[in-house]
């Protein structure tokens, strides 16, 4: 997409190593945006007050990415990244900064990939922001993945939650890390760290890491983490009503992921991860 495509309230300028993209303030884009984010390159992305934007991201070939958001007081981001089979030594670096009363709603979906790191870091810093993140992967044959995601919240009555689920199969490798940081100002918060892996095989490994910062009172917040196998009892009900062992697997991969999709509101974003998604998983 070029700066003459986008609707009207977006600029989009070139900057050294990657683009740039803001909405003026007061402006609200609720059809999809989609762009790239080419090899070893970036985007900044700052939305100016009460501004509203739904924004697709697909990360593209190897190197060092960086995606970097900025919400100014009241606005509002709804952001979905595709990373597909990214190669070896491919490092992502996302970063969002969330005002007052902002709010910034973040879709990953990471299908495959080998030596692939993800990380992202959430702040809200302004009185009632909310960061919430939502993180689907599915990782197959030799990936290897390191996803890392951390909401950071500095201001007063910040919400939000981070949850982190996906599949890994075969000999993948998926180490998945979700952090919540509340600093001294933070009082008032609520928020939640879930994270939901399922083994498709004993060849599989995974690591679920949660963790917890408090440094003030008054705040809710908790954290889950669980990892479960496909149980045999499930593949034998469904394949006694007909189904071969893979169809059976591919039912059971889209049931787990089901409320995941279902979150991401707009149909076209929402089509996109699934297509990934069943891509990744498939044997």
């Amino acid at each position: 997409m070029d700066a003459s495509s986008l609707p009207p309230g977006l600029s989009l300028a070139d900057e050294a190593g990657g683009m740039r993209l803001q909405a003026a303030r007061g402006v609200r884009i609720e059809k999809n945006v989609e762009l790239p984010l080419a090899e070893a390159s970036s985007l900044h992305v700052s939305l100016a007050e009460d501004a509203a934007l739904v924004l697709m991201v697909e990360v593209m070939g190897g190197g060092e990415h960086s995606l970097a958001c900025v919400l100014a007081p009241g606005a509002s981001l709804t952001l979905l990244v595709l990373a597909e089979d990214l190669p070896a030594g491919t490092r992502v670096t996302q970063s969002m900064l969330v005002g007052e009363g902002a709010r910034a709603r973040t879709h990953i979906v990471t299908a495959g990939g080998v030596g692939t790191e993800h990380a992202l870091v959430s702040t809200v810093e302004g009185r009632g922001g909310v960061s919430a993140v939502d993180w689907i992967f599915a990782a197959a044959d030799a990936s290897v993945l390191r996803l890392s995601a951390t909401n950071v919240f500095r201001g007063r009555e910040g919400g939000g939650e981070i949850l982190m689920k996906g599949i890994v199969r075969d000999r993948a490798q998926v180490r998945c890390d979700g952090r919540i940081e509340i600093g001294a100002g933070g009082g008032g918060t609520d928020t939640y760290l879930t994270q939901n892996v399922l083994m498709l095989d004993a060849t599989a490994k995974v690591d679920a890491v949660p963790a917890l910062e408090i440094k003030t009172n008054d705040v809710k917040a908790g954290h889950a983490a669980t990892v479960t196998k496909v149980s045999e009892e499930d593949l034998f009900y469904m394949t006694s009503r007909g189904l071969g062992r893979e169809e059976a697997y591919r039912l059971y991969v889209q049931g787990f992921l089901a409320d995941m999709l279902s979150r991401i509101a707009d149909e076209e974003q929402r089509g996109r991860a699934a297509g990934l998604l069943e891509a990744a998983s498939r044997p």
